[in-house]
């Protein structure tokens, strides 16, 4: 008995190279769009504050500064936390609730 062998007539390769470009293009023509549409925005935003391209960028960075300050001594006081509950012998939650630590933070 001859086992039956599957012989396609498309080149599975190019096949999947063509549909990959394809779907890339996409993604690239999706994106070209989301960036003028947010560089509108953008501009749409800087007009409505009176604010200049520059005098954005300045409040962004700033925010961006404080941000990263703010998840640093998050990070810090997590491990102080956790080095208090292995010196203490607790659960890092008996820690928190120890100091009051609100369950958001």
């Amino acid at each position: 008995m001859q086992k039956a062998s599957f012989s396609p007539s498309v080149d599975l390769r190019l096949l999947f190279h063509f549909l990959s470009r394809t779907r890339i293009m996409n993604e690239k023509e999706t994106l070209q769009k989301d960036i003028e549409r947010l560089k509108a925005e953008y501009e749409d935003a800087c007009i409505q504050t009176g604010m200049t391209e520059d005098q954005v960028n300045n409040v962004l960075k700033r925010r961006m500064a404080l941000i990263k300050e703010w998840n640093d001594r998050q990070t810090m006081a997590n491990t102080l936390l956790s080095k208090y509950a292995i010196i203490k012998n607790c659960t890092l939650r008996q820690a928190l609730d120890e100091f009051e630590v609100p369950d958001n933070l």
